[in-house]
């Protein structure tokens, strides 16, 4: 009785007597921890410790890899954290697609595209919010859409002079990208190496 008072020591009488301790899992479903360290002693899911380990990015993480599949309650937790958002979706969802966390992540621009590098595919649910950032959308039309152009994130492109020469040269193939030229002509750096690829005097202006 003094045992299942506790989620530490229940979980450590279990593993004693090698079976479950029934009078110790309300304890022990209080712990994210030891939640997940009891669902693996007892093989099985654990339910009740479910909500508890919802609250943790690291044991979302480590129950869903137990589970070999999603763990949805656990995803707003996972999607926050930037390391266990990564392994969640390269070890899990790579193998597992899982429309809850396509819907938590589709209005993250970093998150969209990450999910997209993995699953090594267009993800067109997470396009409108990789489309407000310059940099994510350089690199989904270069990486995801395979050089073709991203007409959706080009006015974000066009607000930066890195990321409207370098789409110029890979996406557009060396051609003009009028949109952002007002940004390339205010860095002399890259305003030099447009007018050296197309002739233009951005760097004089």
């Amino acid at each position: 009785a003094a045992i299942a008072t506790s989620a530490e020591y229940s979980y450590r009488y279990a593993t004693l007597i090698k079976e479950p301790f029934p009078a110790g899992e309300p304890a022990i479903a209080t712990s994210a921890e030891y939640s997940c360290y009891y669902a693996t002693l007892i093989k099985e899911p654990f339910p009740a410790g479910e909500p508890a380990i919802a609250t943790s990015a690291e044991w979302s993480y480590e129950y869903a890899s137990w589970l070999d599949q999603p763990f949805p309650a656990g995803e707003e937790a996972i999607a926050n954290d930037d390391s266990y958002r990564l392994f969640y979706t390269r070890n899990i969802l790579k193998h597992h697609r899982s429309p809850s966390w396509e819907n938590l992540i589709k209005n993250n621009p970093k998150s969209s595209y990450e999910y997209a590098t993995i699953l090594n595919q267009p993800f067109p649910a997470g396009e409108a919010a990789i489309a407000t950032s310059a940099e994510h959308s350089f690199n989904y039309a270069n990486d995801m859409l395979k050089n073709k152009t991203f007409p959706a994130g080009e006015p974000a492109i066009a607000t930066d002079a890195k990321y409207s020469y370098l789409y110029a040269t890979d996406i557009l193939k060396h051609k003009p990208f009028p949109a952002g030229e007002a940004a390339i002509a205010t860095d002399p750096h890259y305003a030099r190496l447009y007018d050296q690829m197309l002739g233009t005097n951005l760097s004089q202006q």
